[in-house]
C-alpha cells in the first residue's frame, strides 16, 4: 500500500483500509477481531491455577524425597546390622 503525503489524502486512504462500509451500516473495523482475539498475558484464574498446580507438585515433591530419605536411611542402618552380624558370625568361627 502505497501512501500520497500530497494533504489528508493519506489520512483518507489509510482510514479506507482500515474501515469498511457495509451497505450504509455503521464503520466496521478490518482489524477488530484480529485485536480482541490477540490476548496478551495472562488472567488472575490462570495464574491462580498455575499456582495450585505448582503448589500441589511442590507438596508431592516434599513427601516423595522424605519417604526417599527414610529408605535411605532404613537401608543405611540394615547394612550396618548385616555387617555387624556378618563380623560376630566371623568371629564364632574363628574361636
Amino acid at each position: 500500500m502505497k501512501l500520497k503525503l500530497n494533504g489528508k489524502k493519506w489520512i483518507a486512504s489509510l482510514l479506507k483500509t482500515v474501515f469498511n462500509d457495509r451497505a450504509g451500516s455503521a464503520p466496521y473495523c478490518k482489524y477488530r477481531e484480529a485485536k480482541t482475539s490477540l490476548n496478551i498475558g495472562r488472567s488472575m484464574l490462570e495464574m491462580l491455577g498455575m499456582l495450585a498446580v505448582i503448589g500441589v507438585l511442590s507438596v508431592g515433591g516434599l513427601f516423595g524425597y522424605k519417604k526417599a530419605m527414610v529408605f535411605h536411611k532404613t537401608n543405611i542402618i540394615l547394612s550396618d546390622l548385616q555387617q555387624c552380624v556378618l563380623i560376630g558370625l566371623r568371629e564364632v568361627v574363628q574361636n
